[in-house]
């Protein structure tokens, strides 16, 4: 999704995953694209310790 600026189609996609897989962490990251590196990074949804 890079370049996507969209927050809602963002959301969407994440809660989808997270439907998908709900004993999966999710974790959302975002990206510099001048500095070709991450910028932001964290844990959005936790999954179900083993």
């Amino acid at each position: 999704m890079f370049g996507d600026t969209d927050v809602d189609a963002i959301l969407a996609v994440v809660e989808t995953c997270h439907q998908a897989h709900p004993n999966n962490h999710g974790r959302l990251l975002g990206f510099d694209n001048f500095a070709k590196s991450a910028s932001a990074a964290m844990v959005i949804y936790r999954g179900v310790a083993v």
